[in-house]
């Protein structure tokens, strides 16, 4: 699942035109260029049956938009991560997305300290139904 949603988000024009090919998972590499998405898995529930593990999976993946300069840029890549993934489904890489859901969006912006350069900091929340081909 982890390949086939960056590659979900490389391959939408929208999310490509604004951070190119900077969607990592876990940490943003120190001093990579702004702005980036960064992906984390938050949860990963296995589906069960009485003859044991299904296949299917319940993720959540929380999807850091960070940037500085303007708000307004990185609300940009923020609204164009959303487009990209909610309501998608399809097979991408080997991953059937049977359906992907906003289920919760925050600004975790903080105030810049002085000497510092202002991050905006916009994050989402994704519900993801997935099983693997």
């Amino acid at each position: 699942m982890h390949e086939a949603l960056r590659a979900l988000l490389l391959a939408d024009a929208g999310v490509s035109a604004l951070v190119g090919t900077r969607v990592t998972w876990g940490a943003r590499p120190q001093g990579s260029a702004l702005p980036a998405v960064v992906l984390h898995l938050i949860s990963d529930v296995p589906g069960y049956t009485l003859a044991g593990d299904n296949g299917h999976r319940d993720s959540r993946v929380q999807a850091d938009c960070i940037g500085e300069g303007r708000y307004e840029a990185v609300l940009g890549v923020a609204q164009a991560v959303q487009a990209a993934l909610s309501g998608y489904s399809g097979t991408v890489a080997g991953t059937i997305f049977q359906g992907i859901f906003i289920d919760q969006a925050r600004d975790l912006s903080e105030p810049a300290v002085e000497s510092e350069r202002r991050l905006f900091h916009l994050s989402t929340d994704f519900l993801i139904h997935h099983l693997e081909e």
